[in-house]
């Protein structure tokens, strides 16, 4: 080999090692943001079809004078509470189990900030499951506050974790969780 083949190679390798470490923090990145992307969207249908069920079990409740129909409605409705704050739990564990490299700053605060978003969600389930209706629908303003203000802090990091040139549809998830879809 000659010197300038030595020159060369000398160059090329560790560009090529560079390369390397590149692509694989980014394939990386995109792993990362996948695996948050199908626990938040699968936990949001938990969500959204619990919150709808419940609603019509506790929408024919006459609260002045229940019968035992409209206690029987809003026990069904406790027992679906029950079983969104474990199916909710066992997301939130998924979620907290997500390796997430350290210096991928911006996945990491998006999954602790959903982590927070779910328990806001299990604490009104929990609370719907243990009290009474009346007790309940008191403290609603204040758990849906909660709720809220979580998710606000998840629109605002979840954006900042599509890394450049996404390798799936990351960007067109992201938008379709922040509205709702």
């Amino acid at each position: 080999m000659n010197r300038s083949s030595r020159v060369v190679v000398g160059i090329a390798a560790p560009a090529l090692v560079v390369a390397g470490v590149v692509a694989g923090d980014w394939w990386e990145s995109n792993r990362e943001l996948d695996t948050l992307l199908d626990q938040m969207e699968a936990s949001q249908q938990v969500i959204r079809a619990a919150n709808e069920e419940m609603s019509n079990e506790i929408a024919g409740i006459n609260r002045a004078a229940p019968t035992a129909a409209d206690d029987q409605a809003y026990a069904t409705a406790q027992t679906q509470a029950i079983e969104v704050s474990g199916e909710l739990a066992a997301s939130r564990s998924d979620a907290e189990g997500l390796l997430v490299l350290p210096w991928h700053r911006s996945t990491d605060r998006a999954r602790d900030a959903y982590v927070d978003y779910t328990r806001s969600w299990s604490a009104y389930f929990d609370d719907a499951a243990t009290r009474p209706l009346d007790e309940w629908t008191a403290d609603l303003k204040a758990l849906l506050l909660s709720i809220y203000n979580d998710w606000r802090v998840v629109e605002a990091r979840l954006p900042e974790t599509v890394p450049p040139m996404p390798l799936h549809d990351s960007s067109g998830r992201v938008d379709a969780l922040l509205d709702g879809k």
